[in-house]
Parts: C-alpha cells; structure tokens; sequence
C-alpha cells in the first residue's frame, strides 16, 4: 500500500460518515472518474485499511433499555484469561486496561432487573475483586462519531469538526420480522444491493427501499460506517478520558467542546456513578496523549479528570459493537 494521499482521504472520511455513498457520488466529492474511484477503493480494501462496512442497530428498538459500562479488576494476572472467564452474552466486548479496572466492557440489558442480574452474574465469580457500573444518560443516541477521525497524521492540527445535526430523543417503535432482516443484512454488509436484499426476502426492490428509508429516518439502524484498521494510519492506542463536571446542567455544552478534538470518536453521558461523562480519542503517539489531556483541562467546569489507555482493536468500531448488535 502505497501513502495514502488526499484523494483516498476523502474517500476514507465519506464512507466513515455514510458507507453506503455511491461510487458516483464519491467520484463528484473526490473530482475523479467512477473507474478511478473503484480503483482506489478496491486497493484500500486488499491493503486491509477497509475492513468492512456496516450499520449499527439502535438497541431500544429491539428491546434492550439500558447500555452500561462495568469496570473491573482482577486478582489473576493473565487478563485474557480473565476476560474469557468474565464473557456473558449480554456483554458487547471485554478488554483489558491501563488504568484504575484491569479489565472494562460494554453491556446491554432490556431493563434494570435484567443489568442487575448481569452484573451478579459476573461480581460473584472468584476472580473478581470489584465491579463499577456506569449507566448511559442517553442510550438511544449513537455515541460514536467516527467523522472525527483524522486520516492523514499530519493534519491534525488543521482539524475542522463537521457540523453536528440535530438529535431527537428516540421513540420507541415496531418493527416486523422482514424489518429485522433486512436491518441484518445491513448490519453484515451496508454496501449490500437494494436488488439482492429483495431477493433473498422474495419481496420487491420498492418494498425493500421503503422498509430502508424508514429504518434510517426513525433511528432504528442509527450509524453507517466502515470499519478500519486504524493502526496501518498510524494510530497506536485509544485514550479513554472519564469526567466529572462541575454542573451537570452544562454537560452539554461540555460534550460539545470535547467533540471539536481531533480523533474524538466516542462520547457518551452517564447517569450518576462515579464519572458525568466518558470520551475516547485514537493517539499515535504520547504527544497526542499529553495535547489531549492540556485541550481538556483547559475547558472550563471540568471538575475532575483519570485517563486509560487502551491497544487498537484489529477493526476499529465495528470490533466493538458490530458482532453483538448482528447477535440482537
């Protein structure tokens, strides 16, 4: 793989925002033919930089009411070994940990009965000297932002944010049988034609696109993106920051000076607990680290601030959540 060059930037950065954009459109957004285009793509896929692509379910609306996270640590040195013996199905992922827990993960639940009995399931294993929970604020929003991902290294310091949309709080709404496979598919492959789902149900390429349109519009499949290995851009680890602010009224405003750092890719609020908010950054290197930490206690009403770091996951995004929402 040759250096990626501004024009397999711009391709990068338009599938991560909307990974089923068209070979045409993305030749108008890059001023390069359609052929050029499939070119580059298909080279970025062999190079292994593309992993894949994806949507990502929103879990209220299969069911599941609370996302967590639970921190833990651990008596047994060998963390992967712990870890294995930790997994639960309702888990997203486990992952070892720099920082205060030796082992932390995301979980789901389709109530506070139901997290309750998750988190005795896994406090009552022997290895386990102590388990926090950190409940999300918000679970109907999607807490990644993988349009914050700078490419190029070098650009970081010209980092412009998108423009952020507007977010309704989401609805609770049915969704059938042919609803569900198709947001599967989806889930499997974004880029999947409208004219196979259609044949794989036996229903028409219409009633296909309808179905389509209504999951996006009503935040049901609530992201599409690609998957990355982020380490061939040059990035080494995540940087997890957890915060408390000093009013939980400006948490807002708080959130949206976070999401103007470069490479912020995960925001999410909590209710009580120990922390109000969790972000997480990908750094190349320790410069990134200490810039990070200087841009976030230089933001006013940060109260209180602790930093983990995390190694790359072989696909980044799509490693965290991906395989347990194809699981729903």
């Amino acid at each position: 793989m040759k250096q990626i060059d501004e024009v397999d930037a711009r391709i990068l950065t338009s599938l991560l925002t909307e990974s089923r954009m068209s070979f045409t459109e993305l030749a108008k957004t890059c001023d390069i033919s359609v052929t050029a285009i499939i070119r580059r793509y298909n080279r970025l896929k062999r190079a292994g930089i593309i992993l894949g692509e994806s949507m990502h379910l929103n879990p209220l609306s299969v069911g599941y009411e609370i996302i967590a996270e639970i921190g833990i640590t651990t008596d047994l040195p060998e963390k992967e070994k712990a870890v294995q013996m930790l997994g639960d199905k309702n888990v997203f992922r486990l992952t070892d940990s720099l920082g205060r827990y030796d082992i932390y993960g995301l979980v789901m639940a389709r109530n506070l009965d139901a997290l309750e009995q998750l988190v005795e399931r896994i406090d009552i294993k022997p290895i386990v000297r102590s388990l926090d929970i950190l409940i999300f604020a918000d679970p109907w929003e999607n807490q990644w932002h993988p349009e914050n991902i700078v490419i190029n290294l070098s650009e970081r310091e010209n980092f412009v944010p998108s423009p952020r949309k507007a977010r309704n709080r989401f609805e609770s709404v049915s969704v059938d049988k042919t609803d569900k496979r198709i947001a599967k598919m989806l889930m499997e492959d974004s880029r999947i034609a409208f004219k196979e789902i259609a044949e794989r149900l036996k229903i028409s390429s219409k009633n296909v696109i309808q179905r389509y349109h209504s999951l996006r519009e009503k935040g049901i499949l609530n992201l599409s993106t690609i998957s990355l290995d982020i380490s061939k851009l040059g990035y080494k680890a995540i940087l997890d920051a957890y915060l408390r602010v000093e009013n939980r009224g400006n948490l807002q405003e708080v959130e949206a000076h976070l999401l103007r750092i470069p490479n912020s890719t995960f925001c999410a609020k909590f209710v009580g607990g120990a922390y109000d908010l969790r972000i997480a950054f990908i750094v190349a290197d320790f410069n990134d680290v200490f810039r990070i930490k200087q841009q976030i206690n230089s933001l006013r009403n940060i109260r209180a601030a602790e930093y983990y770091l995390h190694e790359v996951p072989g696909a980044w995004l799509d490693d965290f959540v991906g395989d347990s929402w194809r699981r729903l």
